[in-house]
């Protein structure tokens, strides 16, 4: 589940499985929900059961793996991935390329998702591209975080 993207239809298929077993639901017998299963989802802080959508767990986790290949970039599997599908650009500007695995395109998914929370720290300013990089992290806002 995190290393690739799940189709909506299975992920969709296994929320309804879930929701048939809490109702102790078979294929002969229909029961009633004596509880919304949109209330069962909220979190547990909220005193609930704390469910979690499959797609969205799915997506979070292969976000999870991205960030791991952003920030250990000399691990086996992104060595292997840079190799083959980028080997003279960053993740982010990296193309689809020809015949493109199952991983990469799940990966190749995310980036958007990971663009968008996705910010650094100056530092020194050594490696700063003034051109490319994004200075704020909202064009909104306009006040420096710290």
């Amino acid at each position: 589940m995190q290393c690739f993207e799940i189709p909506a239809t299975l992920c969709e298929d296994m929320e309804w499985m879930c929701k048939d077993f809490r109702r102790g639901q078979t294929s002969d017998k229909r029961r009633m929900a004596l509880i919304n299963w949109d209330s069962i989802r909220k979190p547990k802080m909220e005193a609930r059961l704390g469910f979690r959508s499959f797609r969205c767990f799915n997506l979070a986790l292969l976000a999870k793996q991205g960030w791991c290949f952003i920030q250990q970039a000399d691990s086996v599997a992104a060595q292997v991935l840079k190799a083959k599908y980028f080997p003279r650009r960053s993740f982010w500007e990296a193309k689809k390329g020809h015949q493109p695995s199952f991983t990469w395109q799940s990966l190749l998914k995310v980036r958007q998702l990971l663009k968008e929370g996705y910010f650094w720290r100056v530092g020194n300013g050594i490696m700063i591209r003034i051109w490319a990089d994004k200075c704020l992290l909202r064009s909104h806002s306009h006040m420096v975080c710290s």
